[in-house]
């Protein structure tokens, strides 16, 4: 069972539903609670948030395998423990998001903003960071193995 969280039961409180495949590219989710859903795609493509808004946005465990994520604006953003293997988030900026635990494995993160981020225990191996930036992020736990840091620029990282 699933924490109770504020407006539960609202327009905003969509935890759990099972939204595979859908389209979502350019809707504003600002503050939507989305943890534990399934945005996984129908097949290999996922679910397309391409341009989306996920400000305050609250994904944690959610699904988001092979999902399209880019040039979204996560930032405040909470996807700990979220799944996010082999999504495409290129161009995504994830200021001061939450991203403890994130599985990222396989990911493509090409020119990704990861400013104040919380990355603790994130495992991005294999991922492609190429051209990422990563400004005062929080990365005690975080995994590498594999990934692409071609260009990749950081400053203040911080345990």
């Amino acid at each position: 069972m699933r924490e109770w969280t504020l407006p539960w039961g609202t327009g905003n409180d969509l935890a759990g539903i099972p939204l595979a495949g859908a389209g979502l590219g350019g809707v504003d989710l600002k503050d939507v609670i989305l943890s534990y859903a399934d945005l996984r795609g129908c097949d290999l493509r996922g679910c397309d948030l391409t341009d989306a808004f996920l400000t305050g946005t609250d994904l944690r465990e959610a699904t988001l395998v092979n999902a399209t994520l880019t040039r979204v604006n996560a930032g405040l953003c909470d996807l700990s423990g979220a799944d996010l293997s082999g999504a495409n988030a290129d161009d995504a900026v994830f200021s001061r998001a939450r991203l403890v635990g994130t599985r990222l494995s396989g990911a493509s993160l090409r020119r990704v903003k990861f400013v104040a981020a919380e990355l603790g225990d994130a495992d991005f191996s294999d991922a492609d960071l190429s051209d990422a930036v990563m400004v005062a992020a929080r990365t005690a736990g975080t995994i590498l193995d594999g990934a692409r840091l071609e260009g990749t620029r950081h400053g203040s990282l911080r345990p």
